[in-house]
This record gives C-alpha cells, sequence and structure tokens, in this order.
C-alpha cells in the first residue's frame, strides 16, 4: 500500500528462488536499498518535499566484509578460493546497484530539482588486525538475554545500529548511567567485554573482543562468580571484517543548469 513496485517485488522473488544454486544470499542488501527506493518515491509524489534525503547503506556493507574478497594480495589472511568466487564482485555489483538508484531518483524529480549524492565517510582496505588472523566480530543473540545477565532491571529499548553495534534507549540521564556501568562488568578472560559509550539518556554498546574465541569461553560480571556460556548470549558474525571507515568521502551535485565542473579542493 505505500509504493512497492511490480519489478522490487519480481527481483525479491528471482532473489529467493536463485538461493540455493550458490552463495547468492548477500545480494538481499541491495534489495532493501530498491525497497527503501518505492517507499520514498510513494511519499515523494505525495508530499512534494522542498527538501527529501534517502540513506542506503548496502555498499558499504559489502565493502566492509568482502574487501578481501577483491584485493586478497592487500592482506594477510587470504580468502579460501570459494570465498573469492563467491564474493570478489560482491563491491563492483553494489556500486552498479547504487548507480542505478541515481538513475531512478533523476528519472522522479523535476528538471530544476537540485540533486546532491553525499558519502558520510568513504572506505578503505582494513589491514590493522591482520597479525591476529583479521577482525572477528561477535553480536547478541537476543539483547533481553544479555541485558537480564548484566542485571539491567531500568526500564529501556534497545535497537541495532550497524554491525555488532547497538543502542540502549533509558528513561533518565540517571538510569542511562547505571546501565552503562553494569554492561561494563561483563568480562571475558578476565578483559572487559563490551565497548560503552553514553551520550544523555542513550548508549551506544557492542562487543569489544574481536578475536577467535574456544567453544567453552564464558562471560562474567566483575565481582560476581556467576557466568554463563559466552556462546550462549552472542554469536560470532559469519566473515571476517575486511573494510574500514576513510575520514575522505565524495560530493556530487547536479544543478539545474547541468553545467560540469570538477572542483580538486576538499569541501
Amino acid at each position: 500500500t505505500h509504493g512497492l513496485s511490480f519489478s522490487t517485488a519480481a527481483a525479491v522473488v528471482m532473489q529467493l528462488l536463485s538461493e540455493p544454486f550458490g552463495e547468492r544470499r548477500w545480494k538481499r542488501a541491495a534489495l532493501l536499498d530498491r525497497l527503501q527506493f518505492d517507499v520514498f518515491r510513494w511519499y515523494y509524489r505525495r508530499i512534494r518535499p522542498h527538501f527529501a534525503s534517502f540513506f542506503a547503506n548496502s555498499t558499504a556493507h559489502y565493502q566492509h566484509f568482502y574487501w578481501r574478497e577483491m584485493q586478497p594480495e592487500l592482506f594477510k589472511v587470504k580468502p579460501t578460493e570459494q570465498k573469492r568466487a563467491a564474493y570478489e564482485r560482491a563491491i563492483l555489483y553494489g556500486y552498479q546497484k547504487m548507480d542505478e538508484l541515481v538513475a531512478r531518483f533523476l528519472k522522479l524529480v523535476e528538471p530544476d530539482t537540485i540533486v546532491v549524492f553525499a558519502t558520510a565517510l568513504s572506505q578503505q582496505p582494513c589491514l590493522i588486525y591482520e597479525d591476529q588472523g583479521g577482525k572477528v566480530m561477535y553480536r547478541p543473540r537476543t539483547f533481553e538475554k544479555l541485558m537480564c545477565f548484566a542485571q539491567v532491571t531500568e526500564p529501556h529499548t534497545v535497537a541495532p545500529v550497524m554491525a555488532e553495534v547497538f543502542n540502549v534507549h533509558l528513561e533518565s540521564e540517571t538510569d542511562a548511567a547505571r546501565v552503562e556501568e553494569k554492561l561494563r562488568t561483563l568480562r571475558v578472560a578476565g578483559q572487559p567485554a563490551m565497548h560503552v559509550q553514553r551520550k544523555g539518556t542513550v548508549l551506544n554498546a557492542k562487543c569489544q573482543v574481536h578475536t577467535s574465541l574456544p567453544a567453552d569461553t564464558v562471560l562474567s560480571r566483575e565481582g560476581d562468580a556467576q557466568t554463563v556460556p559466552f556462546f550462549e548470549l552472542f554469536y560470532q558474525m559469519e566473515d571476517l571484517k575486511s573494510g574500514m571507515h576513510h575520514p575522505d568521502g565524495m560530493l556530487w551535485i547536479r544543478l539545474p543548469e547541468k553545467r560540469s565542473a570538477v572542483h580538486e579542493s576538499k569541501v
């Protein structure tokens, strides 16, 4: 009821039908952008806003996880031939699909509309964890169980951000400070398990363990004898991180007069 197009629905069906015949599940990320665009177009045509923004993150996801397969010569930890065959074109695929998105936007808007393409950040190969075998990431299986083990009783909601990162929303700054301290007491092999940053009533948190852990690893609370199997509360994300943020981004502006100009200096 909010703009889903036949072409997007057909692409979703074709994607699902193709998955049993190869490692193509990763292409789902680009489908999310198409679904978002359909909804955006539906609202844009009805509201006709003076300003509208659209956020897409699929190519960044591919860069984070499949740079190793695209340029294995840069990395000490080499991908298997099977993984390289499956993922070496993933980043290119992301760019191609985002290029198609730009075309859809240019077709959607009026000739006098200013279109701005801007990346908040760019990407680069992530090589700083190669000496330890690559960066491993762990994500909570369910946030409720993690919060229960951390003895968080303060009213809260949890929202995933990206990869292993999530936000915890509290009702007051006092509650936020208490929950921050509780999460900081969690330990793996005697070391802090969680990285937590507090801003007002919101905690930005993630598991800060980035090395491979044995199956019998336990999670504990500082000053408490109670433990729980680590992998009962967390799971290891399936791929090694191989891309990371770079502070330089890209900016492209299409003005109504469509005159071409290149500016070499940074904005």
